[in-house]
């Protein structure tokens, strides 16, 4: 990037008023000294300017990993690099857990140490600096902002640091006063900003002590390479879900579900290896599905007759029973924010806002002592996220931790056996759900 210029002498070469013309930037100087000397502060300050720092230590907050803030810690003394951070696991009842990532950039290594002292080393595909989702300040931002036409709006400090604010259209980034990489950066969206994303604190550019930089040893090695993409992190750093409390396999509940669209009332009879799922119409039982899940079998009851297939899983699906929705879907895939605790049909539970879910959220009511929801509610939101529509998912009426009725676990007298398999692949229960025939 080269600046432009543009001026008028006064015949003796000694008084220079120049426009400078340096995209985004625009500006005026001037200098009692000679053109040769004026081209040379240009370049210098121009090379300054895109040189970046390779020696620092700072603290930041940053919400590239998840919508709520991760607080982190930087260290770096060239060749080598570590950043610490606290994340939240997946899921719910789930403990910050702390990460340690050094990086070798002469080996073009990456150790991942957990806090229990579990260790991984995976290559790096970056050659001399640390992604910008883990370290903005080497993370090649310069060439981006090159690239951008950003619009200068004004100087001002923040946390201490004197900062240039631009803007792209698309974000606001406040730059370090000598340097292209931001210090802090708020998106926007419909012309508002969003919260802030990334915010720099105790930023200083002097060398960590070495013993924070010894790179840990016998460490395992993973297949692959990280790069650039933060898709590219989320396995080595083993994001994985809290496990989740389930009541005993003895239960009986009623429910009622939209998962077919049209709101359906179920009933759910379970005694550990047994289960009934009976779909109520307005004149009795509709359909019925009887697993046996120590024999990998399920008969199902409709209006075709009875018919028997192997079900190879442990549990009956989420469609047809609440209590096993925490197993293996979407439960154990989010990072839900509490917000308060209510009663649901007389029943204590914990009020979620989970994952985004299109053009609105979902909020879950989950058993107070159990990781299974109550009720599912999901709305949609306007342009300032202001809920303008609401509708009910999912409901318990009822649920009794004890064994049902033995008759309510008879197998069906006469069914036909078929070599077909059946899974939880909602498409295959849909059908099944139907509140009518």
């Amino acid at each position: 990037m080269y600046p432009c210029l543009h001026g008028a002498s006064n015949g003796n070469n000694r008084a220079v008023r120049l426009r400078i013309q340096w995209w985004p930037l625009g500006f005026e100087v001037l200098f009692m000294k000679r053109r040769l000397f004026i081209w040379l502060a240009i370049a210098a300050a121009a090379a300054a300017q895109q040189a970046a720092p390779r020696v620092y230590s700072y603290e930041l907050s940053t919400r590239f990993f998840a919508p709520d803030p991760v607080s982190m810690h930087v260290d770096r003394d060239h060749d080598r690099e570590l950043i610490e951070f606290m994340v939240a696991p997946l899921g719910f009842n789930a403990k910050p857990a702390r990460k340690q990532v050094f990086f070798d950039f002469k080996a073009h290594q990456v150790y991942i140490r957990d806090a229990d002292g579990a260790c991984r080393v995976i290559r790096n595909r970056l050659e001399d600096h640390a992604p910008r989702i883990l370290d903005p300040l080497g993370g090649g931002w310069a060439d981006d902002l090159a690239a951008d036409r950003v619009r200068l709006l004004r100087r001002e400090t923040i946390n201490g640091m004197p900062a240039r604010v631009v803007d792209d259209g698309d974000h606001y980034d406040w730059l370090a006063k000598d340097y292209d990489f931001p210090l802090r950066r708020v998106s926007m969206s419909n012309g508002k900003p969003l919260p802030v994303e990334l915010d720099v604190t105790r930023l200083r550019f002097v060398a960590p002590l070495g013993a924070v930089l010894e790179f840990p040893s016998g460490c395992s090695k993973i297949d692959g390479e990280l790069g650039e993409e933060q898709s590219t992190w989320i396995q080595p750093l083993r994001l994985e879900a809290a496990p989740l409390r389930l009541p005993p396999p003895v239960y009986s509940l009623r429910w009622t579900t939209r998962s077919a669209s049209d709101p359906a009332t179920i009933d759910a009879f379970r005694d550990h290896d047994r289960e009934a799922i009976e779909v109520i119409g307005a004149h009795g039982t509709l359909r019925r599905a009887l697993f046996d899940f120590a024999k990998h079998q399920v008969f199902i009851e409709d209006e075709r007759g009875c018919h028997g297939m192997r079900y190879a899983a442990g549990d009956a699906p989420a469609w047809v029973d609440p209590v096993t929705a925490g197993k293996g879907n979407s439960l154990t895939s989010i990072r839900p924010k509490l917000l308060m605790t209510e009663r649901v049909n007389g029943m204590l539970a914990r009020v979620y806002d989970a994952h985004d879910a299109g053009p609105g959220k979902i909020r879950l009511w989950l058993a107070q002592d159990y990781d299974f929801p109550l009720k599912v509610m999901g709305y949609e939101l306007d342009d300032d996220d202001w809920p303008i529509h609401s509708f009910k998912v999912d409901e318990v009426l009822r649920i009794r931790y004890a064994a049902p009725a033995a008759s309510k676990l008879e197998g069906p007298k006469t069914c036909e056996n078929s070599e077909s398999e059946i899974d939880d692949d909602f498409a295959k229960w849909e059908a099944f759900l139907k509140p009518k025939p």
